[in-house]
């Protein structure tokens, strides 16, 4: 468990749980077995997080959500069964992403989530296409490094 986290009433962490730094998990949120919740992720009231998932950097998945995947850097997450309708803007913006940074990601995040591509050739245009920022460079070193596959 990292530092500066904010675990409000009820929350569940299980066993061989890492927690970044400076996460946020609204009531009842909880954690199975050997998740991984990056840095300044943010898990909303009641959502459930099945074993072995990694919430990415930023994150940000709404109440009430099941996710079985894992959920990429810098987005949002929402829904049963959990779906990526995009960017996590207040997130990024809160934390000093620069626009143009935001901009790049929302390009990787319609390669990666929008369209009919595989992931494989979703990475490849993503590298050769979009602008590289440290952002988009960890958010497709985390796709390459999923073992559950990633909520779209």
């Amino acid at each position: 468990i990292g530092d500066n986290n904010l675990f409000m009433a009820f929350v569940h962490i299980a066993h061989d749980c890492v927690v970044g730094d400076h996460v946020t998990m609204a009531n009842l949120a909880s954690l199975c077995g050997h998740v991984v919740v990056e840095d300044r992720a943010a898990l909303g009231g009641m959502a459930g997080i099945h074993q072995h998932v990694v919430i990415g950097t930023m994150g940000f998945v709404a109440g009430c959500s099941k996710v079985v995947k894992d959920a990429l850097p810098y987005m949002i997450v929402d829904g049963n069964p959990a779906r990526c309708p995009g960017l996590n803007i207040v997130g990024l913006t809160r934390n000093g992403v620069s626009e143009s940074s935001r901009r790049a990601l929302k390009d990787a995040y319609r390669v990666l989530c929008r369209s009919s591509l595989n992931i494989a050739q979703a990475i490849e245009k993503v590298e050769e296409e979009v602008e590289n920022c440290s952002e988009v460079a960890h958010l497709v070193e985390f796709v390459r490094a999923s073992q559950r596959g990633i909520t779209k």
